[in-house]
């Protein structure tokens, strides 16, 4: 059979597994776990990869926020993060120019992403992850029949060798996280769906968080063609690896000299040259907060809306439940909507959340916006039984000093 044909008679899974935790249980007893299905599919489009997340209000953050806070969950979709609207788009383009092996290496969730893609389109995926990689992110990855390599101590290790192995392989391609056209234009999407779904409210800001800078690129992009292009954009790192932040006030792209944070998925020493320009031709407002504030962050938001996410929703989330935002929107108000985007991502746990709650109850504030401060004083406990990362000791987790992602 042709590859052509093959193509036409593809079956291409549209909402993959609901349940991640339930699924990887399940692959611990089942070797190849049949892919799902759509039933008799016209044409293969890179919306056969992603699902329309919900919107939600939220009355809790509404309170906080002085206004209407509506939460984008993209952390419902099937490979559990945004990352697989732009990689979706980026895979298909790439098969439909002839490529049957997609290598990836950019952080948990891109990999998760490109292995749940390249299963449904049945290409090969090789995931290049760190030696000390999470057993948990290796369960989601045999999940979806990726072939894993070990190499090195970071993501930014796993990277470089990635690539090396890429270039033996001329039907293959290298699946960036964030750096590219088709990452951005797939992005956008959530833009497209929010206009639809916020009906005739107006939107006052949108918050999201930044790693390497495809979200963002791709949120300004969706904005600038919906006549949103004077709606302001709050973009949030940690202090530890704030590459936008630093790179917008220098005016020139930074290459931090590390990145050191519990934000697995912000963790990129330099943002894309896309997301820089932007910030220069969208109101963009790069803010950081603590860790120990994203950390908290997970914790409220379990509490209040029962979903789990990454630290690295947490710091988007920091800035409504510390009372931050309106310092930064002053003109926030309550006729009109702050949109969160809660990316998702799949390093968390129960067991994460738990310990978070124990040694974060009330951090104490310390953001920056611009040349502003933001600080207020706060409870901690004690830091002792800790890794380098400021991560509880016994859980099986990955360096984050030279991570990234969003």
């Amino acid at each position: 059979m042709s590859r052509n044909s093959k193509q036409k008679t593809k079956q291409i899974s549209i909402n993959g597994s609901v349940n991640r935790a339930l699924e990887s249980n399940i692959e611990s007893k089942v070797e190849n776990p049949p892919s799902p299905l759509i039933p008799n599919p016209s044409h293969i489009n890179d919306q056969c990869f992603h699902i329309v997340s919900p919107l939600i209000f939220s009355t809790e953050l509404s309170k906080l926020a002085n206004c209407q806070v509506w939460l984008k969950l993209e952390n419902l979709q099937p490979a559990g993060s945004h990352k697989v609207r732009g990689i979706g788009a980026y895979c298909l383009r790439q098969y439909n120019l002839g490529i049957t092996q997609f290598y990836c290496s950019e952080g948990s969730n891109s990999c998760i992403a490109t292995a749940y893609i390249g299963r449904q389109l049945e290409c090969k995926v090789t995931a290049i992850v760190p030696e000390n990689c999470s057993k948990h992110i290796l369960a989601l990855l045999k999940v979806h029949h990726a072939e894993i390599l070990k190499y090195g101590t970071s993501w930014e290790d796993a990277t470089l060798q990635a690539k090396t192995l890429q270039m033996h392989n001329p039907d293959s391609c290298f699946v960036s996280s964030y750096d590219h056209a088709d990452i951005w234009e797939g992005n956008k999407s959530i833009i497209t769906e929010i206009g639809k779904q916020i009906g005739d409210t107006p939107v006052g800001g949108v918050v999201l968080g930044v790693g390497g800078g495809g979200l963002l690129s791709g949120v300004v992009m969706g904005m600038e063609e919906a006549g949103l292009e004077n709606v302001p954009i709050v973009a949030v790192e940690t202090h530890g690896c704030n590459s936008l932040q630093q790179s917008v006030y220098a005016e020139k792209i930074l290459t931090l000299q590390m990145s050191n944070t519990k934000a697995e998925s912000l963790a990129q020493r330099r943002v894309c040259s896309k997301a820089f320009e932007s910030c220069f031709a969208h109101p963009v407002i790069p803010v950081s907060v603590s860790d120990n504030m994203a950390a908290n962050g997970i914790v409220q938001f379990a509490t209040q809306h029962n979903m789990l996410v990454e630290i690295a929703c947490g710091a988007v989330l920091s800035i409504v439940y510390k009372q931050l935002i309106n310092d930064i929107l002053p003109n926030l108000t309550q006729h009109n909507a702050l949109v969160i985007v809660i990316s998702g991502g799949n390093y968390t746990s129960p067991e994460m959340v738990s310990w978070f709650r124990k040694k974060c109850p009330n951090p104490p504030v310390f953001a920056r916006s611009g040349t502003k401060f933001l600080m207020a004083l706060g409870e901690t406990n004690d830091e002792n039984n800790t890794n380098n990362n400021g991560q509880p000791s016994n859980l099986n987790g990955v360096n984050s000093k030279t991570a990234g992602e969003s």
